[in-house]
């Protein structure tokens, strides 16, 4: 009744099956996320029972407790993904590091880049709700994809603040504007696109190049009517009077050894132009829709835990006098 779904070996594809059937013979929905805080059977019987309809979370979850005199890792989530990897990760830190996840409930962007005022409200948003969890810094951050977007600028403001920000460790994300080359991306683009339609019956695959046709034209007509180019192309390649932003906290850099084609050479990912305080490299083999599953997400666990004690250590010279960690050339293959 009370063993952990995740220390049993549990992971996001598993929890799937699980909460599909608990909809099935209970008729009630549990979302996803919610296994993040009601890993074992009694919790999940309390959600079960629990009265309304919709099951919410706050912005700022605890993932794992741990012990108080180690630093909180935060996990930053955009709205509507799916973050379950991170019940896993914390695992591997071990039970005694404090594990967090910053997730607002509404609005789900979708598939669309985020807009600046987006990134920005939640930046806001998450950093007043972890001073609640962790009021005084250094603050330590992870985050993929999107979720990279807003912790970037949450990293911005908070040095802005004057607070200190430990590292900010970054799961196979390239900086957003300026990364890919356009025409490179346009050719990967419409060749995937191509290999999804000619698997399609020729029925379906007409209905597909009407539907391609159709979203172009709509697009083409909403970006002359405002005289701007795609939300994707400013996005992507900003105009001349973009600035990127540029902060202190090192980052730590998890990545693949070889990235796709169309994206700009560069080893650092662009992250060399952001940070001041370096880009430390974690080369690892792996699927990236897969990073947080075994048997990544152990190397990802021990690197994690050992910058963890060295900002704490960094914070206060009194705990661990005799450790003396140099990690800026550390590559794992």
């Amino acid at each position: 009744m009370t063993d952990d779904f995740f220390k049993l070996g549990g992971h996001s594809l598993l929890a799937a099956r699980l909460l599909s059937e608990i909809g099935h013979l209970t008729g009630r929905h549990i979302p996803m996320a919610a296994m993040l805080r009601a890993a074992t059977v009694e919790s999940l019987a309390r959600l079960v029972t629990e009265k309304g309809e919709a099951v919410t979370d706050p912005v700022v979850l605890r993932i794992q407790e741990g012990e108080k005199k180690y630093l909180p890792l935060f996990a930053v989530v955009v709205p509507g993904v799916e973050a379950i990897g991170y019940a896993a990760l914390a695992r591997h830190l071990g039970p005694q590091q404090p594990f967090y996840k910053l997730q607002g409930s509404a609005p789900v962007i979708g598939n669309r880049p985020l807009t600046e005022l987006e990134i920005e409200t939640l930046a806001h948003e998450y950093i007043a709700a972890m001073l609640a969890a962790q009021p005084r810094g250094p603050y330590c951050f992870i985050g993929m994809c999107d979720d990279v977007q807003v912790c970037e600028q949450m990293v911005v403001e908070l040095e802005r603040m004057g607070m200190e920000v430990g590292f900010f460790a970054n799961l196979d994300t390239w900086v957003l504007q300026n990364s890919m080359v356009p025409r490179k991306w346009k050719l990967d683009y419409y060749a995937t696109r191509l290999r999804k339609l000619t698997r399609l019956k020729p029925a379906e695959q007409i209905k597909g190049w009407w539907k391609i046709l159709r979203r172009k034209i709509t697009q083409s007509k909403q970006a002359r009517a405002a005289g701007e180019r795609t939300i994707w192309a400013r996005a992507y390649w900003p105009g001349p009077g973009f600035k990127p932003p540029v902060f202190r906290a090192p980052v730590l850099l998890f990545k693949r050894p070889r990235q796709p084609f169309y994206y700009i050479s560069d080893p650092l990912m662009g992250w060399g132009q952001r940070s001041l305080g370096g880009v430390e490299i974690h080369e690892i083999e792996f699927d990236h829709d897969n990073l947080l599953r075994e048997p990544h997400i152990k190397v990802i666990g021990e690197v994690l835990t050992t910058r963890l004690r060295q900002v704490r250590r960094n914070a206060d010279p009194e705990l661990n006098p005799g450790m003396d960690i140099e990690l800026r050339a550390l590559r794992i293959g």
